[in-house]
């Protein structure tokens, strides 16, 4: 319930319209090439269309992610190589009204988002310790408080790994 009004879409002791989605997911390895990807895409749609609001299409959306085993260094094992794309039609505001976010930006325009991020991880001779350097590029920035491009270096720790080292 809104205890005011929220735009001109919702009115003080309404709820803002339900959503509905429809998604395809499809997945698939490829062994000898050591290759996973995943595709996905989707559709949503508000259950009304209230006054203000250009119908009740909402958005649709595409993503793609592929994970490469890459040749494996002789004592510390295989790189992986990560990447994946997101494609969004925002077609109207994402509630039908102006959302504002934790950093101050007002989500409110429809339109085109494009995301691709790529990383690629370099195990430690025991595998335990992975590094992982990743590059993150978006042409629209409302949910983050970085810059549209972007990378990244950092240090992850495979606790599998090292407790079953112990046993």
């Amino acid at each position: 319930m809104a205890a005011e009004a929220i735009g001109s879409v919702v009115a003080a002791g309404l709820r803002p319209p339900s959503l509905h989605t429809a998604r395809v997911v499809y997945g698939q390895g490829l062994g000898r090439r050591s290759l996973d990807f995943t595709a996905n895409a989707s559709v949503t749609w508000f259950d009304e269309a209230r006054p203000g609001m250009p119908g009740r299409f909402r958005d649709a959306r595409a993503g793609i992610e592929g994970t490469f085993m890459l040749r494996d260094l002789r004592n510390y094992g295989a790189p992986t190589l990560r990447v994946a794309g997101l494609y969004m039609y925002l077609h109207q505001e994402p509630l039908g009204l102006g959302l504002e976010l934790f950093n101050q930006q007002e989500i409110d325009e429809p339109g085109h988002i494009g995301v691709f991020q790529a990383k690629l991880e370099f195990p430690t001779a025991s595998n335990t310790i992975r590094l992982p350097l990743s590059f993150t590029y978006s042409n629209r920035t409302e949910l983050s408080r970085e810059a549209d491009a972007r990378g990244q270096f950092g240090i992850s720790v495979n606790l599998d790994a090292l407790f079953a080292e112990g046993r």
